[in-house]
């Protein structure tokens, strides 16, 4: 885009009104900056077509279980009860049968990192179950880890209310594009996440 003092054609003053058309993520995912999607996990799909049309709660869309092969996967589960947010009332409940397991977002077309950037990662999470530590944060791409870093869990449990938790890493390679955003725990942990 080039911003310059001169005018282009006349635009008539009985012209108004507003048109935005979200082409391959110009809104979601462009426009607006989150680089995760489905967040919130309030996704709907929509069938049909205008004067015929329908649409179904997709709360898990974009998020899939993260596990080794030969492992027994995590439970996702979508669930309301006691909520942070009214608003947003749904959440990801996830609960581990190994350790290192957690749950994925490919984000859009993948996330894109560049090297020397700093880059936040902000949630909040409660404690069901959970016998470790921390909570593992990692963007890979094809198995290797291309930033890191792991935040504490907050105890009591079980249901400690939801804390804000933000870890902060430099990507040290890169620019890489097609990385896939992950939260892991420990072995037969359940937890709250938003």
């Amino acid at each position: 885009m080039k911003i310059t003092r001169k005018y282009g054609e006349s635009i008539s003053p009985e012209m108004i009104g507003l048109f935005f058309e979200d082409i391959n993520f110009a809104a979601d995912g462009g426009l607006y900056a989150e680089m995760i999607e489905n967040r919130s996990f309030e996704a709907k799909e929509g069938f049909g077509t205008p004067g015929k049309f329908y649409a179904v709660d997709d709360y898990g869309y974009a998020w899939k279980p993260a596990y080794k092969e030969g492992e027994q996967p995590p439970r996702l589960q979508y669930v309301t009860g006691t909520p942070l947010s009214m608003e947003n009332p749904h959440y990801l409940r996830l609960t581990t049968n190994a350790s290192g397991q957690g749950f994925a977002n490919q984000a859009y077309d993948g996330i894109y990192l560049e090297k020397s950037k700093k880059y936040n990662v902000s949630f909040y999470a409660r404690c069901v179950a959970f016998e470790g530590e921390a909570f593992a944060v990692e963007i890979k791409k094809d198995g290797k880890v291309y930033a890191g870093g792991a935040v504490q869990a907050v105890k009591p449990m079980p249901y400690a209310p939801f804390t804000d938790l933000t870890v902060e890493f430099p990507l040290t390679e890169g620019p890489f594009a097609g990385g896939e955003f992950g939260i892991a725990g420990g072995s037969g942990q359940t937890s709250d996440n938003y």
